[in-house]
């Protein structure tokens, strides 16, 4: 179980195991456990998903008209494209964000 303080404990309130934070010191026979926080890849593609979606939906209600289709054809189609591209590049900041954070 992990505390507030990111410190190990054995299931007891109270009773902390590791050493104290920034004394470099620990006492022996005990472990500290790094605690890692990786981004969470739902919250990116949702993100990237949505502002492609939204872009692209701007783009074809407000860009040039193509011929021989609807403005609502237009709008699904771009909008269907932007969000492809934002899901792509969605993906691409989590990997970033997913190998800055395990630098640490």
């Amino acid at each position: 179980m992990v505390d507030e303080d990111d410190k190990v404990t054995d299931g007891e309130p109270g009773r902390e195991r590791g050493g104290q934070h920034g004394t470099g010191r620990q006492p022996p026979g005990e472990i500290l456990v790094p605690v890692r926080r990786r981004p969470d890849m739902v919250r990116f593609l949702v993100a990237g998903g949505f502002l492609g979606f939204v872009v692209g939906a701007f783009v074809g209600r407000y860009g040039p008209d193509a011929p021989n289709s609807s403005a609502l054809q237009e709008l699904i189609l771009l909008g269907a494209t932007g969000l492809l591209v934002g899901l792509l590049l969605g993906s691409a900041a989590y990997l970033l964000a997913d190998r800055r954070s395990s630098r640490r």
